[in-house]
């Protein structure tokens, strides 16, 4: 009973969050800078290969929030993601395509550019730049990096706020790199 009430809390705080998009951008976290050039057509390959480890990541995240094993930060948040909505973390990712652009970076809803946005809605995608990631981040690490990206962009199309979209990425990477 208390789990019920806990949780008819968190949505109502997360309420307020769905459907919503920032128009903003986000960045790699602390990445390791290639060494040497790298090519963003093969930069590319492996941000499209990064769906899949979003999916299983995901799917993971799922069945904890379904079995209420979660804390109180992560419930929160993955609530707003999970919530039966047009606007749910699955429907997004389902929906929403990745342009991932080669010879430039990703713009916010202001002209400043970023390694991903949010900000193409009208053509139901989100930006994911290889010209940008094939600069700052070795091609060992985009695997993770790309993945807990998209999961931010995904995140703010479903509602939440970049804030919480950081945190979610930044515990997208942290978790992937034990996996």
């Amino acid at each position: 009973m208390k789990f019920l009430a806990a949780l008819t809390y968190i949505l109502s705080l997360s309420a307020h969050a769905a459907g919503g998009v920032s128009g903003g951008g986000g960045n790699l976290i602390s990445p390791i800078v290639p060494l040497e050039k790298q090519d963003p057509r093969e930069i590319r390959h492996i941000i499209r290969g990064s769906k899949d480890l979003l999916k299983n990541f995901v799917d993971a995240k799922y069945a904890l929030y379904l079995s209420g094993s979660m804390d109180f930060q992560s419930l929160r948040l993955y609530s707003a993601l999970f919530a039966d909505s047009k606007h749910n973390l699955h429907e997004v990712m389902e929906k929403i395509t990745i342009d991932i652009p080669l010879d430039k970076p990703c713009y916010d809803n202001q002209g400043q550019s970023f390694d991903g946005s949010t900000v193409d809605q009208t053509s139901y995608s989100i930006c994911i730049s290889a010209f940008n990631i094939a600069q700052k981040c070795d091609e060992n690490q985009v695997p993770l990096q790309a993945t807990a990206l998209i999961f931010h962009e995904f995140s703010e199309v479903a509602g939440l706020s970049d804030e919480d979209a950081i945190t979610l990425q930044t515990e997208v990477l942290n978790e992937l790199k034990v996996w």
